[in-house]
């Protein structure tokens, strides 16, 4: 994860299988990592993502959430499994705030 506060882009890559110890720490590592205002967009390169269970799908429902309390206005993601990309779909349209726009990329 990084934030490039002068582009007021967030940068992510998750991949793997997520375990439920890192799952729950996923969302409160970025709003510490991007305090609120410091980033207008977020880049999530999840083209090494599996799939999730419960856990991980929880862990990114939290994730489109906390963006959006910090002020983030896109959220750029670039996914190539299929199954993974609409999983994430999902998780996003049910959980984006208003004034987040999602995009999906390969």
């Amino acid at each position: 994860m990084e934030l490039d506060e002068r582009a007021r882009v967030l940068r992510v890559r998750v991949w793997g299988f997520w375990r439920e110890d890192l799952a729950a720490g996923f969302a409160p590592a970025i709003t510490q990592e991007c305090p609120v205002g410091q980033a207008t967009t977020c880049v999530l390169d999840a083209g090494e993502l599996k799939a999730q269970r419960e856990a991980g799908q929880q862990a990114f429902a939290a994730f489109f959430v906390a963006v959006g309390r910090q002020g983030l206005t896109t959220a750029s993601v670039r996914v190539s499994n299929a199954l993974t990309k609409l999983q994430l779909i999902r998780i996003s349209k049910e959980n984006a705030m208003k004034g987040l726009s999602v995009q999906f990329g390969s």
